[in-house]
């Protein structure tokens, strides 16, 4: 709520506060602005039973800038004062997956834009003013991978996109195996030498898949006796404990 204070002795001007009987989370979603011409101040709360976006000014003016039945999470805000735009991350679409979003804080319905690939799970550093989205994305069945995009405004649009992975790029993203691509290799053990079947995952190229029963470059990895081993497609070559 609206609060103007000010303690004498410590200097602190306090303009608004918010409190709960029961709990309050810290968030770090807040932002000062340089030029206050709309707002001093981008606020998040959960006032509403969800963290949303809020416009503050010193007067006690306050409006919504996102709302709904979703949380914005608790990170850093990215603002392009000069665009009026604000960059969040918020789990709007499905609360397993954390997004980037975008939307514009003045007054008014705006929409609100997600920049960020579905079905992952993303973490973002970015610079508005560069234009520039480091996208730390991970799912089931592919690790962490980084990729950077660039944000694409036009004219006829109130917010930016971004650029898609380079084709090349794309290449070069690991993927995990899914269960049923799960193989399994003979390994001998023992004084008999008993040949033992290993689960082992194959990891091939994406972009080469050349019939059953070709040989083709590949990697695969298995664990046994609780180490796990790695080695290319050809048997001559040693294993190697990672």
């Amino acid at each position: 709520m609206y609060k103007e204070t000010r303690d004498e002795e410590t200097n602190v001007h306090v303009w608004w506060e918010e409190w709960n009987s029961a709990w309050i989370n810290v968030s770090n979603a807040y932002h000062f602005f340089e030029n206050t011409e709309h707002g001093d101040l981008l606020w998040s709360s959960e006032k509403s039973g969800y963290r949303h976006l809020y416009m503050v000014s010193k007067q006690g003016d306050i409006y919504p800038v996102t709302e709904g039945e979703w949380c914005v999470m608790d990170l850093s805000l990215w603002v392009d004062e000069s665009r009026h735009l604000v960059y969040f991350m918020a789990k709007k679409d499905t609360p397993l997956e954390a997004h980037l979003y975008v939307t514009c804080y003045l007054p008014g319905q705006h929409a609100i834009r997600r920049l960020t690939q579905p079905n992952y799970h993303h973490h973002i550093a970015m610079d508005p003013i560069a234009g520039v989205v480091v996208d730390t994305l991970s799912s089931l069945f592919q690790p962490q991978t980084v990729v950077v995009r660039h944000l694409i405004y036009k004219d006829d649009d109130e917010l930016p996109s971004v650029s898609d992975v380079d084709p090349r790029t794309r290449l070069l993203l690991p993927v995990l195996p899914r269960l049923e691509d799960m193989a399994q290799i003979m390994e001998r053990e023992g004084p008999r030498q008993q040949l033992l079947a290993i689960p082992t995952m194959e990891l091939p190229s994406p972009d080469l898949v050349p019939p059953i029963g070709t040989i083709r470059p590949e990697i695969f990895s298995f664990i046994h006796k609780g180490k796990l081993f790695s080695s290319s497609h050809r048997p001559a070559v040693s294993h190697h404990v990672l």
